[in-house]
């Protein structure tokens, strides 16, 4: 397919000057997905030119991803990240019903390249990329097939490195060791994700990198528009350990009329006595927004989220989950987290929590789905069940990654012990068993009796949708398949 080039006038263009283009504050930019958010607003300038590519390529997937090289040596200073890692389906399924295979067959890939200096970061170009087929076939397969057969082996501490040269390796996601998945053989391994060598992301690149590009005049930073003054007031009306980016604006433009954020900059954040992160700011003594939210969460017995705008936005809530994850705090009920702390003064340490799930994992059948509600009613009972929290604080439990999977039917989690995630089709065989067919009003009374919970048609109807199952609205009754339903009609 012939090369093109879809963002040739911002070739040459400092990043911080292409977010001003768009009327974005590059120093609320200043963060690890920086590129991968100019990537999709540079991409919303060329929706029709993208259409066409994407139509010409015959490709049913299209995927966007950026490459930041070191301006003296063209290597990669981040590497490139594709999926997350499902090792049973690595094991169950042949090569070419493989997800990395699909993934390289049917993908066109764009690459916006960036080169970065001691002077800033410069887009040099994009360029349309789709693996070779004797890559595929050739060192990709066998990467593929080394981890099928370690996978198999439920060995998990020997996939190939990227000196291996197979184009791609294995590590581990985001370094949250909590996050846990299944091997083949009930083991469990942090969850892993696909990336690109190194060498390999070079080699992709090189001929953008090697190209000449002369570099515009980069836009020398705003200066202060607050005085030391205005300062001196606004750190006696600055308070907080920090805020969202909306609250800091609205504080100084009480001090200084229209002021906006896209005049914020990191002095005027340095001269109030904080640092900048992209949505938040931070008093300068926390060194990353981790501390902060360490802070807001750790100070207290009890945390209730909706107190704490910082912990609403984004980054506030993946952390929250990941101390989650941990153990580390867990939820009484929706939004309202009890910690650590607390918890070891009542007494309850994490081998208690860790015994409450594993006493639940022994209880339990293989593949039978059950709720907290029905656990009870089924006989189970725990020390950890007499300090009488509310059954967030139990459910959060037995969400930690494990063997013990789950799904959302309406309000509630709906567990069961099996290596996979369960899916709404496996739930819907579960309820009807060896029935054809069956109405939606027994069905909603199966769930009710066999789970203890209480359902609406509503959940019922969507956990359907998410299924092979087929309602009939003409007869009202749900059918394992439409094949099941034509031949009802017919016989």
């Amino acid at each position: 397919m012939k090369e093109r080039e879809l963002f040739s006038k911002y070739i040459g263009m400092d990043v911080d000057d292409i977010f001003r283009e768009f009327g974005r504050n590059p120093d609320l930019e200043q963060n690890k997905a920086r590129l991968t958010n100019l990537q999709k607003l540079m991409r919303s300038t060329a929706e029709r030119e993208l259409a066409e590519l994407h139509e010409k390529s015959g490709l049913p997937e299209i995927s966007f991803r950026t490459v930041n090289v070191k301006a003296k040596t063209g290597r990669p200073i981040e590497l490139m990240s594709l999926d997350a890692v499902d090792f049973l389906e690595w094991a169950e399924l042949p090569w070419e019903q493989s997800k990395i295979y699909e993934r390289f067959r049917d993908t066109l890939f764009i690459l916006l390249v960036f080169k970065t200096d001691d002077h800033g970061t410069v887009f040099i170009g994009d360029k349309t990329w789709t693996m070779p087929e004797r890559e595929l076939q050739g060192k990709v397969k066998t990467f593929w097939d080394r981890v099928r057969l370690l996978t198999k082996k439920g060995i998990k501490d020997d996939f190939p490195k990227q000196g291996a040269n197979l184009v791609l390796h294995l590590k581990a996601k985001g370094g949250n060791s909590a996050v846990l998945d299944s091997l083949p053989n009930g083991d469990t391994i942090p969850r892993h994700g696909l990336w690109v060598n190194a060498s390999y992301i070079a080699e992709m690149v090189e001929d953008i990198y090697r190209r000449d590009v002369p570099v515009r005049v980069k836009r020398t930073n705003v200066a202060s528009s607050i005085d030391e003054e205005q300062a001196s007031r606004l750190r006696g009306a600055l308070t907080e350990e920090g805020y969202v980016i909306g609250q800091f604006i609205d504080i100084i433009a009480r001090e200084i009329p229209g002021y906006s954020v896209m005049q914020l900059t990191r002095k005027d954040a340095e001269l109030l006595g904080y640092r900048l992160e992209k949505d938040l700011v931070l008093k300068l003594h926390h060194k990353t927004a981790s501390s902060l939210f360490d802070h807001i969460i750790f100070r207290r017995d009890f945390l209730d989220v909706e107190d704490h705008p910082i912990l609403q936005t984004g980054a506030g809530k993946r952390y929250l989950k990941g101390k989650s994850l941990l153990s580390q705090i867990l939820q009484l009920s929706p939004g309202t987290y009890v910690t650590e702390t607390c918890l070891a003064r009542a007494g309850i340490n994490d081998r208690d929590i860790s015994d409450y799930r594993e006493a639940v994992e022994r209880w339990v059948s293989d593949k039978q789905f059950f709720t907290l509600a029905s656990l009870r009613n089924g006989g189970f009972v725990h020390p950890l069940e007499g300090v009488g929290f509310e059954d967030a604080f139990y459910e959060s439990i037995l969400l930690r990654t494990g063997v013990l999977k789950n799904l959302r039917v309406g309000m509630y989690p709906v567990f069961v012990k099996q290596p996979a995630k369960p899916t709404h089709e496996q739930l819907m065989k579960w309820l009807m068993k060896r029935e054809k067919s069956t109405t939606i009003h027994e069905l909603r009374t199966k769930m009710e009796d066999r789970l203890a919970v209480e359902v609406s048609e509503r959940d019922i109807l969507q956990i359907i949708g998410r299924s092979k199952h087929y309602h009939s609205k003409e007869f009202d009754k749900v059918f394992v398949s439409h094949e099941a339903y034509l031949d009802s009609i017919y016989v």
